[in-house]
């Protein structure tokens, strides 16, 4: 059931990193150079990038189940967090090391903006009407 707007998070990240993931994965020869600047020209490349595909699908799927059902909601929650805080913090630690860039800076701003809102609506107080 919807849990008026503590869902929305789950639901958001959702939809939002299966999307990413379908470009990481789906025809990396053609959505990899379009939205980043390199030719996956390896087998090995490939097949990280379709490995990068399911994993996104997979925790998505999982928090749009965990938004729906209940009994799921906080371990979803959780995973949300998990995934999103150090998926930005690997990317701060990249951009301290390696340099800035501008296309995974909006992944970073993207990243910290679901993990902060997950966050809020976690440790926001539940209402006896919820």
């Amino acid at each position: 059931m919807l849990q008026s707007n503590k869902n929305f998070p789950l639901i958001v990240s959702g939809v939002v990193i299966i999307i990413i993931g379908l470009i990481y994965g789906l025809v990396p020869d053609q959505s990899i150079p379009y939205f980043f600047d390199f030719q996956p020209e390896t087998i090995d490349l490939r097949n990280i990038l379709r490995a990068q595909m399911l994993l996104c699908i997979g925790f998505g799927a999982y928090w749009l189940y965990g938004a729906f059902h209940e009994s799921h909601m906080k371990s979803a929650t959780i995973s949300l967090l998990i995934f999103m805080g150090f998926l930005a913090l690997g990317r701060f630690i990249s951009f301290l090391f390696d340099g800035f860039s501008d296309p995974y800076f909006k992944g970073f701003i993207l990243e910290l903006a679901l993990f902060w809102w997950a966050l809020l609506t976690y440790l926001k107080p539940r209402t006896a009407q919820q």
